[in-house]
């Protein structure tokens, strides 16, 4: 899955003296021109797949070490025809639900509150597939926690379907995550058979035929890709898949196959005469 930033998460700051707004007495010195980004001290994901449909839920914070109040933009890559379901950002220890306007709508509103220096939290499509959100203020040298709920369909081939989730890209210069963690309770209405992800290590732990949870957690966390699950399902009691994946046109790829009986669960226990 391609998506138009290669950044999981990307605050845009710009000075709020360049606003136009007034500034009380004595004046904030501005922080430096152009764009740079918050620090992500902490990410978690818990997502609920059944069968073709997700449910994602994302809570990120972001740390302003600056000494200025900002304002900036939370840019999020979404997948194809996702529905943004709830955004929340937290305002003084509280959380507070946004609304969801469509792009002109937001930045009329959005304009009208920065003039009363007020709290929005708004959302906008900025182009198809990516999620922009102007938020104002963030205060100097302080967490800001961010919530984003959405919903889609898995891409799906035959039996095999697949689940793909932005990650934050560390760049040089950049710290790497304090706390990370996935947690993805996946259910299947058919068997569920072979299930892997070929780009993070995970924990799988198999809840009977239909049911599994795959997740990791980590500390001083660095990813070198997003994150992308596969599995199969199958109707029959003996199955076999073959997945292939190749991360960049130009590498070389692999391949996995997987041969599942399905028969343990099923095959009785036999009585053991142990003297």
């Amino acid at each position: 899955m391609k998506y138009l930033l290669s950044l999981f998460a990307l605050l845009a700051i710009t000075s709020l003296s360049a606003q136009r707004l007034i500034i009380p007495e004595p004046p904030m010195p501005r922080p430096q021109p152009g764009l740079f980004e918050l620090e992500l001290q902490s990410y978690k994901a818990e997502v609920e797949i059944d069968q073709d449909v997700a449910v994602t839920t994302v809570e990120q914070d972001f740390y302003n070490p600056t000494s200025h109040q900002l304002q900036g933009y939370f840019m999020y890559p979404l997948p194809e025809g996702a529905n943004v379901q709830q955004f929340s950002m937290w305002i003084n220890g509280k959380e507070t639900k946004g609304e969801l306007l469509d792009a002109k709508k937001a930045r009329e509103i959005y304009e009208e509150i920065v003039r009363k220096a007020l709290d929005p939290a708004l959302l906008e499509y900025s182009k198809q597939g990516l999620l922009r959100l102007r938020i104002f203020p963030i205060q100097p040298r302080s967490v800001q926690k961010i919530k984003l709920v959405y919903q889609h369909q898995l891409s799906q081939e035959g039996n095999t379907y697949s689940y793909a989730l932005p990650l934050y890209h560390r760049h040089d210069g950049q710290k790497p995550i304090e706390r990370a963690a996935l947690a993805i309770d996946l259910k299947t209405r058919e068997s569920l058979k072979t299930i892997y992800c070929p780009t993070q290590e995970v924990e799988i732990i198999r809840k009977g035929d239909r049911r599994a949870t795959v997740g990791f957690e980590a500390e001083k966390a660095v990813f070198a890709s997003d994150f992308e699950l596969f599995f199969q399902t199958d109707p029959n009691l003996l199955g076999h898949s073959l997945l292939s994946y190749r991360p960049e046109s130009s590498e070389d790829g692999f391949f996995f196959l997987n041969l599942s009986s399905g028969l343990y669960d099923e095959a009785p226990l036999v009585a053991k005469d142990i003297a």
